[in-house]
């Protein structure tokens, strides 16, 4: 069976979303590699144009087509501007292929914590955790921890943000997401303003651009956005000035979630390298568990992903590089973390599961379905949690159930975000960036 992996950028996407580093320089042929025959389910795959392909990890550019099934293509219209790996295995024109894609993150050169502080952070923008690299992320969740001490403590408010204005673009409905990134900012002394969408004149079809370059305009300097559109950040990120944070956008990614998740993982089990982390739940529609399963593998941990095979298809494994199973018992076995999602009722086009009773009883966690797991394991939710469905009363009020450490780690997590990208906007070094209590603000 011949076996091609390519790396690839699809054409039909607004080449302005895409980052300068994944835009091809041009396009030329590379030998050996030709268009597959179509398949014979035609009618169920289209053929897809390629722009950049990487064969043994030399980056060689090409404009051929390959054969690529629809959920490959959607998923790489949810994924914009990153680059993807589609393997495509064709034995023969009677051979249906198989198809799946997969994060192609470039290596990053490890840095020490020293080294790191002691430079501006290098984005400017945090639209998805998969730009991030292990230090990077492992730098935010130490950042975090000294806020959370700082918090925990009673101290007064530091003046990281003194002088800079936080927008909350908030396009969709948020509780958690929005008051910790109010009160992240409040405690590193920013100007918070949020951002009535229903009342503005996007309800009059001001475009999404006019809309941010007038925030800027009033003098926003970082701009948190939730957006129903995936690849709403990766475009804003062209031309903003201020600082862009994804807040969450459609299926794609909720890179801060990702973090506060990590962080909360690691001060209750000291660690998160080779834990093993089971997520339960509508997978195919959670930006949530996209972007966790990015930052766990990051970090080191073992993932499997499990629900009602319409929400956890094979595909996804095969993306993401994770185990998928469709059955709890076999799922949750020694885990160490079980990270529940409720159904995204609201990003279904269709009903696709046949009623929340049989959900509750095939996917549900309850005390005897825990007792497969370890005996401290965690379990998590990103909330809102509908209980009684996802998840039964006696496990909310279990010790080892941390969902309210998620909410309450969400805050110092936020500001070690804000203050990393405040450190990038000013060009100066993390460890340099203007921090003091504010009752110091009139002692020079």
């Amino acid at each position: 069976m011949q076996v091609t992996i390519f790396s690839l950028v699809l054409d039909e996407l607004p080449i302005e979303l895409l980052p300068k580093h994944v835009q091809p320089d041009g396009l030329e042929p590379v030998p050996g590699i030709e268009p597959g025959p179509a398949p014979v389910r035609g009618a169920a795959w289209q053929s897809v144009a390629v722009s950049e392909v990487v064969i043994s990890h030399t980056k060689q550019y090409a404009n051929k087509l390959i054969w690529a099934s629809p959920i490959t293509h959607t998923d790489l219209q949810n994924a914009t501007g990153l680059i993807w790996c589609a393997v495509s295995r064709m034995a023969s024109a009677e051979t249906e292929p198989v198809a799946c894609i997969e994060p192609m993150v470039e290596a990053k050169p490890s840095a020490t914590r020293a080294v790191m502080l002691d430079q501006p952070f290098p984005h400017r923008h945090l639209v998805a955790i998969g730009r991030l690299s292990r230090a990077e992320i492992e730098l935010v969740l130490d950042t975090a921890e000294e806020y959370r001490a700082h918090i925990a403590s009673g101290a007064r408010r530091l003046t990281t943000l003194d002088g800079s204005t936080v927008v909350n673009l908030f396009f969709e409905n948020s509780t958690r997401t929005r008051m910790s990134f109010e009160m992240a900012a409040q405690h590193l002394s920013a100007y918070v303003v949020n951002f009535d969408v229903g009342t503005s004149s996007i309800k009059k079809g001001e475009s999404l651009r006019d809309t941010v370059e007038t925030i800027e305009a009033a003098g926003a300097n970082i701009i948190v956005i939730r957006h129903a559109s995936s690849g709403t950040h990766e475009h804003v990120a062209t031309f903003a000035k201020a600082a862009v944070i994804n807040a969450g956008d459609g299926w794609h990614e909720h890179p801060t979630q990702a973090l506060l998740d990590a962080f909360t993982i690691r001060r209750a089990l000291g660690k998160v390298e080779g834990l093993s982390v089971t997520i339960v739940g509508d997978v195919l529609h959670s930006r949530v568990a996209r972007s966790n399963v990015l930052c766990l593998t990051a970090l080191g941990a073992r993932v499997t992903v499990c629900g009602p095979s319409m929400f956890v298809p094979e595909s996804f494994g095969e993306a993401y590089g994770v185990r998928v199973t469709n059955r709890l018992d076999e799922a949750i076995a020694g885990a160490d973390v079980i990270y529940l999602l409720r159904i995204q009722a609201e990003r279904q086009q269709t009903r696709r599961f046949p009623s929340v009773g049989e959900y509750r009883k095939l996917y549900g966690l309850n005390t005897a379905k825990l007792e497969r797991a370890n005996p401290d394991a965690l379990v998590m939710h990103p909330g809102p949690v509908n209980r009684g469905v996802e998840i039964s009363n006696s496990i909310m009020d279990r010790e080892r159930t941390v969902i309210v450490d998620q909410v309450a780690h969400g805050v110092p997590v936020r500001m070690a975000v804000l203050k990393l990208l405040k450190s990038a906007q000013d060009g100066v070094a993390v460890q340099s960036v203007p921090e003091k209590p504010a009752s110091e603000l009139d002692d020079g």
